[in-house]
């Protein structure tokens, strides 16, 4: 039996909390979760993530605001932002 996208991505984001890793590279590790389990996938990594180095790729200007700080925004190659603490709307304009 083959797994879903999104069971396949729980079954990941499982094993990498298990491993208890130093750093966590997600590669847009809430994508196909329906509403319910990515709301509570996503706060049990908030919790576990404490303490730890993490680079998300994503593009939900919600979920790098909540993952983490600072926040890059990368496209076509090239770094086209940078800042420390950005507000949503300056995010969602650097991701567009």
């Amino acid at each position: 039996a083959s797994l879903s996208g999104g069971q396949a991505r729980r079954v990941s984001l499982a094993r990498m909390l298990y491993e208890d890793a130093g750093i966590w590279l997600l590669d847009e590790p809430f994508a196909g979760l329906d509403v319910k389990t990515r709301k509570e996938v996503l706060e049990e990594v908030l919790v576990s993530a404490a303490g730890r180095s993490m680079m998300l790729v994503t593009h939900d200007p919600r979920e790098a605001r909540m993952l983490g700080q600072p926040i890059m925004v990368i496209g076509q190659g090239r770094l086209h932002y940078f800042a420390p603490d950005a507000p949503d709307g300056v995010l969602l304009e650097a991701m567009s």
